[in-house]
């Protein structure tokens, strides 16, 4: 699995609708987590848009206790949330509960 721009370094966790990774997004030689939206079994047009609008939606939080959301989209049929990864948040301050 290829997301353009990043670099999987390894396997977080699995759900039931996403696969979660650590990854480097390589631009900017940061740490993030890719949350990738599993397609493998085929996903309705609206799995899809309720999949980036969670994105959308934590994109537009501002709170300290919140990850942040780097980027959403599509690379090929690979649809991904980049997000902040726990080590940046431990670094802002914020330490898990």
């Amino acid at each position: 699995m290829e997301i353009p721009g990043y670099e999987i370094k390894r396997l977080i966790g699995q759900g039931g609708m996403a696969t979660v990774y650590l990854a480097e997004q390589r631009s900017l030689g940061r740490e993030v987590v890719l949350k990738i939206l599993d397609t493998s079994t085929g996903i309705s047009p609206e799995t899809v848009e309720r999949f980036l609008n969670e994105g959308r939606i934590i994109a537009s939080l501002n709170h300290p206790h919140l990850i942040t959301i780097y980027d959403i989209g599509q690379a090929g049929d690979q649809i991904f949330i980049s997000m902040e990864s726990e080590a940046s948040m431990v670094v802002r301050g914020v330490e898990r509960a």
